[in-house]
């Protein structure tokens, strides 16, 4: 079992290499999965055999870095007797006890090769330790509920305490783990985990020395899938507040291709604004007594046409790869973000501006339009945490790589370019814009 253990190990570093999928756990995903885990005894025997378990978890994360899950587990565990152990424990062996000979006061024989059935019910809580990365490194802890049942393995008969009753054989117990979760697709991930349980028995192999507790380990692999649907990759919302809430978009005339509460509180606002400033139509002329003309009528005056939002481009603000940290190593990226510090702070207390995220369109396009909207939302932020006005920034969204500045070359003239000359074509499309929603009079 070691070495199918090692086997699929090995498969699940293979898809960590080649993987591009983000492995991002959200807020509402209800989560069940099924795998199957190498359980190791640890006591006072001695433990050379691994043992098999399945099992199966549901989970329900309560934010996006935070989940509950019940797990239950079915197996076996192994330990081993030896004639030095024999003669070590002589009070649960006897004084003359050998190995083939009878456990004092009991028809079970001494043998050498040991076993126990396991079921184990945990509740546990759930930790993404990194997130937005292309694995989710994650922590687990809980309590849980054990039953064990130590028998002889040649006979299958159950070993001497067992057998009188001299303790429970259901136990508390505390499962910590740590473990990754890898995406294989939009729904399904690999899971890839080690739990260690401490159990508050020291009789999980049926002999208890100076009050010392046993416990057992185990290494995990299964498929996670989750059965909810999340939102499309935040197409038609709006990031309000800073990321503290999200809303559904109907139609938002101010903010154009966005919708949130705040285009919604000022949208009466601005309709206000703009008919007081609007030039009142001329009153038709008096009616003539004699001769009776035809009524003139004036044609309304139309109304001015809105102009297009102002577009601020910051070229060069870089990111860790795969990732929206933002990369302050890189002397350009601290100078561009100096700088829309320095716009916000010296323009007027009515600007409004939007943080606009685009990406080229190297890579998948769904994981490009989800970096865009996470870079876009890390700029936003950094950018209040820096001193900005909250109520500047409007919001935070990302186009992928729907809104290019230069097109991408063909993919036969992309073929004939160096490496460097089609990198100084994409970089120029890897960018982050401030949209001027209300501009300084």
């Amino acid at each position: 079992m070691i070495r199918i253990a090692t086997t699929l190990l090995v498969a699940t570093l293979f898809v960590l290499s080649s993987n591009t999928l983000q492995a991002q756990t959200r807020r509402g995903d209800v989560v069940g999965s099924i795998g199957y885990s190498a359980l190791f005894y640890s006591g006072e025997l001695k433990s050379d055999k691994s043992g098999d378990a399945l099992f199966a978890t549901l989970a329900y994360n309560t934010s996006d870095r935070f989940w509950i899950e019940g797990r239950i587990g079915f197996g076996t565990y192994f330990f081993q007797t030896d004639a030095n152990l024999v003669r070590k424990y002589t009070e649960y062996y006897g004084p003359t006890g050998t190995l083939g000979g009878l456990y004092p006061g009991s028809p079970t024989k001494i043998g050498s090769q040991n076993s126990s059935s396991y079921t184990a019910l945990d509740v546990s809580f759930g930790f993404v330790i990194l997130k937005n990365a292309s694995v989710t490194p994650f922590l687990t802890g809980g309590l849980g509920l054990v039953h064990f049942s130590p028998r002889n393995e040649s006979d299958n008969t159950p070993l001497p305490n067992y057998d009188k009753g001299a303790y429970p054989a259901s136990v508390a117990s505390i499962p910590l783990g740590v473990g990754l979760l890898v995406p294989l697709s939009d729904d399904v991930s690999l899971s890839a985990r080690y739990d260690h349980r401490f159990v508050f028995s020291g009789y999980l192999d049926d002999i208890q020395v100076g009050g010392a507790n046993d416990g057992l380990s185990s290494i995990s692999i299964g498929l996670a899938y989750r059965f909810n649907e999340r939102p499309k990759s935040d197409e038609g919302r709006c990031w309000c507040e800073l990321g503290k809430s999200r809303y559904d978009a109907d139609n938002c005339a101010i903010c154009e291709v966005q919708n949130c509460e705040i285009c919604r509180q000022r949208q009466p606002r601005r309709a206000a604004e703009i008919a007081d400033n609007r030039e009142p139509a001329a009153e038709p002329a008096p009616k003539p007594i004699q001769p009776e003309p035809a009524p003139v009528v004036k044609e309304p005056e139309p109304e001015p046409t809105p102009k297009p939002n102002r577009k601020l481009i910051t070229q060069g603000i870089r990111f860790n790869v795969n990732s929206d940290v933002i990369d302050f190593t890189d002397p350009t990226t601290k100078a561009r973000m100096a700088e829309m510090v320095q716009f916000f702070n010296e323009s007027c207390d009515e600007l409004e501006a939007l943080i606009e995220g685009h990406a080229s369109v190297d890579g998948p396009a769904k994981r490009n339009q989800e970096l865009s909207v996470l870079r876009a939302r890390a700029v936003a932020k950094w950018l209040v945490d820096n001193g900005v006005a909250p109520e500047k920034i409007m919001g935070a969204i990302g186009y992928g790589s729907s809104m290019p500045r230069v097109p991408d070359p063909p993919a036969a003239a992309a073929r004939r370019m160096t490496k460097l000359q089609l990198e100084a074509i994409r970089e120029q499309n890897r960018r982050i814009e401030l949209s001027i929603l209300r501009d300084c009079e």
